[in-house]
């Protein structure tokens, strides 16, 4: 059985797709009634700095602002 990450998101095998300062990965959330699949992002180890903390906020609240059909809400912070 793969990964899972906060009891809830079962990390798929699969290549990963890395960032500067994160990886992306497909999981199934586990919590979900349909076993949905979503996007993980997961933090690489790092010093947290006012910058990089800055950026993530505004990455986060962009996520929460999306509204599509075809992409998943933004589920935990």
């Amino acid at each position: 059985m793969g990964t899972t990450i906060n009891g809830r998101f079962l990390l798929l095998p699969q290549e990963a797709r890395p960032g500067g300062l994160s990886e992306v990965r497909k999981a199934v959330d586990i919590k979900s009634v349909g076993g949905d699949h979503v996007a993980v992002k997961l933090l690489k180890q790092r010093e947290d700095d006012a910058i990089t903390r800055i950026f993530l906020e505004r990455e986060t609240s962009a996520l929460k602002a999306l509204n599509h059909p075809h992409i998943e809400p933004f589920r935990v912070r």
